[in-house]
């Protein structure tokens, strides 16, 4: 259908410009309403993401405070070990005497270590029973006067607890002494807690059969 604007009267041109500016206006107006419609969209799920967002964040602030923590406990658990060990044993400690030896300048004669049973303790903290395991220890040394306090000094102030209990020196020989030293030692044990046992009581039950009269 071809239409010719030349036969076409003046109030028919003004309401064809009319209808074609308001088609035109409407299809703006459906691309602005649908554009506003996505804006909003967008930003909620932006403002979601800023959400997230600083939540992670805020963890993330909070991980240096815990690993100065974990590196606190960590060196505690470092030094409680040296005090006391969990895993030592007899072949440790003679590598501690021989240690020892070579920085006094002493000779060592004999080395007797024995381990005694665990004693157990439970701590009102906890229902683990913690144990420690006693280790004795005697050492027969001999050497110059100077040389064997030093070693005596080295044993008292080790990092891991040392005891002395008797110390018995001999008559020296061409100033030579020879000292025996008995003492003790202690190692940690974790047990695992034993489970309580139930009690088991007989279900008594009550006769239902009828009085003879």
């Amino acid at each position: 259908m071809n239409l010719n604007l030349k036969n076409m009267s003046e109030k028919h041109l003004l309401i064809l410009t009319i209808v074609t500016v308001l088609v035109i206006a409407l299809a703006l107006g459906a691309v602005f309403f649908l554009g506003f419609l996505r804006y909003r969209t967008i930003k909620t799920e932006i403002a979601e993401l800023q959400t997230e967002l600083d939540k992670v964040r805020a963890r993330a602030k909070k991980i240096e405070p815990l690993k100065k923590e974990l590196k606190k406990w960590a060196a505690a658990a470092k030094d409680n070990e040296r005090v006391l060990p969990e895993h030592a044993n007899k072949e440790e400690l003679l590598e501690m005497f021989a240690e020892m030896k070579v920085a006094s300048n002493i000779n060592i004669s004999s080395v007797k270590i024995n381990t005694a049973a665990t004693g157990k303790r439970k701590t009102r903290a906890s229902t683990d029973p913690e144990c420690l395991q006693k280790v004795d220890y005697e050492i027969s040394v001999h050497g110059e006067y100077f040389n064997l306090g030093s070693f005596v000094n080295m044993l008292e102030n080790y990092p891991r607890f040392m005891a002395v209990n008797e110390f018995a020196l001999k008559e020296p020989d061409n100033e030579i002494h020879a000292v025996t030293l008995r003492g003790c030692t202690y190692r940690y044990v974790q047990v695992e807690p034993k489970q309580a046992k139930r009690s088991r009581r007989p279900n008594r039950q009550q006769g239902t059969g009828k009085r003879s009269k």
